[in-house]
């Protein structure tokens, strides 16, 4: 397992939502981190490719839009793969954590619209991210996500470990990361990332940041890892 971000989504249900959440992720930790596309050779197997992709990964934030049962449904009755639920199933596999987050105006989706690999996620779906405080939002995410100790914030790169250590490195990374993103970022219509400012200066020691509780082991995260 290395220490990527996988970001899974519908490409057809809030995608605009998605894509700006993906590029306040992206400030944070880094375009080398941040992934959405499943890499490889066209010519490999999928299920290949999704296992080394998941591989690749500490964390996959599963986005659940609002019509994320409609589309399942429309996908099962045509017969057609669902590539979204079977990079969340891969990533199960492959021990990855896996964080559920509703986006827009998503409700849980009920138990019997998922497969019984994802069920689970149907109780534990308790982070919501908002457009209206997409900053906010993004940033109690990322603070989920650096609290894995192989996700480390881009700021945290240009540190010097032997003075920060690696989690306190991450912590500084991190609140550094997150108010340039807030501060820099504006966005066209469709959702892409325009750079206006650029942090100046080292970034200085500050107290650790206070992480939500986590599992042990990767997993589905409980509810009480959202908490406000």
């Amino acid at each position: 397992m290395s220490g990527g971000v996988f970001l899974s989504f519908r490409r057809d249900d809030e995608t605009s939502a998605a894509c700006a959440l993906r590029a306040r992720l992206e400030a944070i930790f880094g375009l080398d981190v941040v992934r959405a596309e499943i890499g490889g050779d066209p010519d490999t197997p999928r299920a290949q490719r999704l296992a080394e992709e998941m591989r690749r990964n500490a964390v996959l934030i599963a986005v659940f839009g609002p019509n994320w049962a409609e589309r399942r449904a429309r996908l099962i009755e045509s017969g057609a793969e669902d590539s979204v639920v079977e990079e969340i199933e891969a990533a199960l596999r492959e021990r990855v954590l896996v964080l559920p987050v509703l986006i827009g105006d998503a409700a849980p989706p009920r138990a019997e619209d998922l497969p019984e690999a994802l069920r689970p996620l149907a109780a534990r779906l308790a982070h919501s991210v908002s457009t209206a405080r997409l900053d906010e939002d993004a940033a109690r995410l990322a603070r989920l996500v650096t609290s894995r100790r192989d996700v480390i914030p881009l700021a945290a790169r240009r540190t010097q470990p032997r003075r920060f250590g690696v989690r306190r490195a991450a912590a500084v990374g991190l609140t550094a990361a997150t108010l340039l993103a807030g501060a820099s970022l504006t966005y066209l219509e469709s959702g892409a990332p325009i750079l206006r400012a650029a942090l100046n200066g080292a970034a200085r020691e500050t107290a650790p940041l206070q992480f939500a509780g986590l599992p042990a082991e990767p997993g589905i995260i409980p509810a009480e890892g959202f908490g406000e």
